[in-house]
């Protein structure tokens, strides 16, 4: 344990960042784009980019200075290669830019991030859905880069069993929390310019202990059996290097089944939920009341409370029934799993029922949504005002989905690994949901 502590505050005296350093240009603005709106819209990218906690944002003075030491008009972003050579100058990794721009009687914007040591273009992305404000848009275009962008690290050393990374509780880590190692190799030209770089996995860490800016952490599993974690490898809390999502039409867990039952909530002996923007009681029938049929603007949505908000692997089980209602909009609803923030700001995944017999399988980051599973329709969702039992089956990064007792489909997806569960009703929808229960999943 004194080797331990003396070899940790050694490392406090010799603190090597990695995180990922942007430097984020002015936005270009288009004609008929009012001053309020590009406030607001640069200061929503930039807030949801700092609070993220992933990144080093370079100073906006620092970029004035040089662009005017290197005789660099800031307006001017069409040259990647003149960026990139700023971005040099600037220590940064990536160069932001975005522009602003009128659609109809809204305000749409862009945001492209150049790589310093390669001049190319990673991401390009534009917001511009109707209805949205520039506010809106700045956070969907932040959460794109947040969304492509995970937050890096290094192993500082070994001590023993365990090892020292530069991340801890100022980057949201906790104990008990999964790190992702890997190792970066970097392919050179005869002039010594990087020409490429990849990572390759090493393994899973969980962290032992978390301070300020460094925690204590150990070997959960490796990739290869007699590989080893190494100073200076890459750590994430997020996956390093990003897998493809798998989609299956054949289960993924045929061997996992049904533990301890952790929740049968029958909605009747005990009352777990409330409904927030909701029309009418939570509860009514014997049955989840979900109303989002008076404001067309809002869902409604409620969450199980403590001790279901960090569950990781589980059979989860709910019966739903959408309800007649006056408007002729699709009855519309999510089940989420591995929730980790609050409805506006949703951190989570969700099964998205339609009541027409169509499903998708989303992720949401910042309240944003990225499609896993495409929109499609499936035989197995019995339609309109029917009652339809969902089933899903989570167990380390893989789901399956059973609609009414059959197989709908799998997914594998490394993002989140535990959270909370809950329901939205889309607006302009109605529906029941009963009979829920919440096992513990158990290999067979």
């Amino acid at each position: 344990m004194i080797k331990l502590l003396v070899f940790y505050l050694l490392l406090l005296t010799n603190t090597v960042w990695t995180q990922t350093a942007f430097a984020i240009f002015p936005t270009e603005v288009g004609s008929g784009v009012p001053q309020a709106d590009r406030e607001k819209a640069e200061s929503s990218f930039l807030t949801y980019l700092i609070q993220s906690g992933k990144y080093q944002i370079i100073d906006r003075m620092r970029i004035e200075q040089v662009a005017k030491e290197q005789n660099f008009q800031l307006s001017d972003l069409s040259d990647q290669q003149k960026l990139a050579n700023v971005g040099k100058l600037l220590g940064a990794d990536k160069l932001v830019t975005s522009r602003l721009f009128k659609k109809g009687g809204d305000v749409g914007m862009s945001v492209s991030v150049v790589d310093v040591t390669t001049g190319q273009i990673e991401l390009n992305h534009e917001e511009s859905d109707e209805g949205y404000s520039a506010s809106s848009n700045g956070r969907f275009c932040a959460t794109q880069v947040i969304n492509k962008y995970p937050l890096l690290g290094k192993v500082l050393g070994k001590s023993g069993p365990v090892f020292v990374i530069n991340l801890g509780k100022t980057h949201g880590l906790k104990p008990g929390d999964r790190i992702f190692a890997a190792r970066k190799t970097v392919l050179k030209g005869e002039k010594g310019e990087i020409l490429f770089e990849s990572f390759a996995r090493v393994g899973l860490l969980e962290v032992q202990q978390a301070e300020a800016g460094r925690s204590v952490v150990k070997v959960r599993s490796l990739v290869e059996s007699g590989n080893s974690v190494d100073k200076d490898d890459i750590v994430s809390p997020e996956p390093i290097p990003e897998k493809e999502p798998i989609i299956s039409s054949t289960p993924l867990l045929p061997n996992i089944t049904t533990g301890d039952l952790l929740l049968d909530d029958d909605m009747k002996s005990k009352q777990y939920l409330t409904v927030t923007n909701n029309d009418g009681p939570s509860y009514e029938g014997g049955a989840l009341n979900m109303d989002a049929t008076k404001d067309d603007d809002t869902h409604s949505y409620c969450y199980y409370p403590e001790p279901f908000t960090k569950l990781d692997n589980f059979v989860f089980e709910c019966e739903v029934e959408f309800l007649k209602k006056e408007t002729s909009q699709t009855n519309r609803m999510s089940i989420v799993v591995k929730a980790n923030s609050e409805y506006v700001s949703a951190n989570n995944y969700a099964f998205f029922l339609k009541a027409d017999g169509k499903f998708s399988y989303d992720l949401l980051r910042n309240g944003t949504v990225f499609t896993i599973i495409p929109t499609q329709s499936s035989p197995l969702i019995k339609r309109g005002e029917s009652k339809n039992k969902i089933r899903i089956v989570s167990y380390d990064s893989k789901f399956d989905v059973y609609m009414n007792g059959e197989f709908l489909i799998g997914m594998d997806h490394e993002l989140y690994e535990k959270g909370g569960i809950g329901f939205w009703c889309n607006r302009g929808s109605r529906l029941r949901v009963d009979n829920v229960k919440i096992w513990e999943a158990v290999k067979k």
